[in-house]
């Protein structure tokens, strides 16, 4: 009995894991669309160019909508970069005035007490909410980190985006798209620990649709993220 109620754990699991990954497929697949075609205001899928070219405009990243705008980041966001810390200027306990700090070693293992540290830091600009963007420029080279609060490590970039121009998920999954991502280490270089710089960064292109259809982009991508949720 034992090994047959195993066994059809184990079943389930293989069936779950094949469907989370079906899903992946389809997400990136809807992700290439939405990011080049949008949708229109009924909130559909707009025709492909190769059906319906008089709808597109060439862009850095391919044909796009006439209606988008085709920026660079620099047009839209500025980034602020963080703090190199001493560890002897590090604190093990969380107290008055002390924020967490943000180290990729921390991303890596949250829960782990050897790479939790606090540090006592007033200065706004390296102090990010769980509202804002970070961006790893050098080690993880790329890394998009967004639901965290604390002051960031010099390795980091908070992008500080126009939220009269841009929907903060929006922006998010622009940043990790695949097309975007190949940029950003084209950029960074080909040493041992690629290091993207402000110039290179801000230069990476936007294709900015209306806020409105950034929205509604979201929410069907989000419709997919939610059948990828354990």
């Amino acid at each position: 009995k034992i090994a047959r109620i195993l066994t059809t754990v184990d079943n389930l699991i293989e069936q779950t894991e094949a469907l989370i990954e079906k899903y992946k497929s389809i997400k990136q697949g809807m992700m290439h669309d939405l990011f080049t075609r949008g949708v229109d205001s009924s909130g559909r899928l707009r025709p492909s160019y190769e059906d319906a070219p008089h709808l597109y405009k060439q862009s850095p990243l391919g044909w796009i909508p006439n209606e988008w705008d085709t920026l660079s980041l620099r047009e839209v966001v500025s980034v602020n970069q963080g703090l190199q810390i001493a560890i002897s200027e590090r604190f093990r306990s969380p107290g008055p005035n002390r924020h967490l700090y943000i180290t990729i070693q921390y991303l890596n293992n949250t829960h782990s007490e050897k790479d939790t540290f606090y540090i006592e830091e007033s200065n706004s600009s390296v102090v990010c909410d769980h509202s804002d963007i970070l961006m790893v420029r050098t080690g993880n080279t790329g890394m998009v980190v967004t639901d965290v609060a604390g002051v960031f490590h010099n390795n980091f970039f908070k992008v500080i985006y126009d939220r009269r121009r841009a929907v903060r998920d929006f922006m998010v999954t622009h940043l990790q798209r695949q097309v975007i991502q190949k940029l950003i280490m084209d950029y960074a270089g080909t040493t041992t620990i690629p290091d993207l710089n402000h110039r290179d960064f801000y230069r990476l292109p936007f294709n900015c649709p209306p806020k409105q259809e950034q929205t509604l982009i979201m929410s069907k991508l989000n419709a997919i993220s939610s059948c990828l949720t354990y």
